[in-house]
């Protein structure tokens, strides 16, 4: 069976940040497929969704386990998204007892429509050490971090940050080579 890790990365996460989403695919322990991208203006939410989506739109008709350490879009996909459509795609207000609309609708209709009875959708405890959630968490911070940059800084962050080239650079090479970016762009 197949195994499909997912995951997404936000910063700042208040819908002006740029965002990364990614997901792995593994069957028998081996990574078989993997994928990632990004946006502007998005939420963590919004990026852990679109990881999942993706996932499900990759997997297909196959039977497959697909995987997030957001609590938010297991529980969506596997509880909420039931009543969400019955009730228009409006959610129970618990504060005012009354419908308000579902954010990120669209994501969740996607996804709800991309999930067949042969995949099953679990959640996995995040930075806990499993090597698929960590190579899924890894991908959407790379693709976070490369939605901000130029395509130019990005291959040379990807080169410095590459043990095996770090025989290439000096401290002061690196250092000059980012001088023009900002701390905040690469915040968490």
């Amino acid at each position: 069976m197949i195994r499909v890790y997912t995951d997404g990365s936000c910063w700042p996460n208040d819908g002006t940040g740029d965002g990364g989403w990614s997901f792995v695919a593994y069957q028998n322990g081996v990574e078989m497929f993997s994928r990632s991208g990004g946006a502007s203006k998005t939420t963590n939410n919004q990026m852990e969704l679109t990881g999942m989506l993706e996932a499900l739109r990759w997997v297909g008709p196959r039977h497959a386990v697909v995987m997030s350490d957001s609590r938010y879009v297991v529980c969506g996909l596997n509880d909420w998204c039931k009543g969400w459509e019955r009730r228009g795609w409006m959610r129970k207000d618990k504060l005012f007892k009354e419908l308000q609309p579902v954010a990120n609708v669209e994501l969740w209709k996607a996804a709800y429509a991309a999930r067949l009875a042969c995949h099953q959708v679990e959640w996995v405890k995040g930075h806990a050490g499993i090597i698929g959630n960590e190579r899924a968490d890894k991908l959407a911070e790379a693709a976070r971090v490369k939605q901000g940059m130029s395509e130019e800084t990005y291959n040379t962050f990807a080169a410095i940050s590459d043990p095996a080239n770090a025989h290439l650079f000096t401290a002061e090479s690196a250092l000059e080579a980012f001088a023009h970016i900002k701390p905040k762009d690469l915040a968490p």
